[in-house]
């Protein structure tokens, strides 16, 4: 339970990153 948890939020961490990065090279 605690691993799928810390894997979500990693993934999470990870998405919003991209999603920063696709921001910035749209802009």
């Amino acid at each position: 339970m605690m691993v799928e948890e810390r894997m979500m939020m990693e993934r999470c961490r990870n998405d919003l990153r991209i999603i920063t990065v696709n921001k910035v090279h749209n802009t």
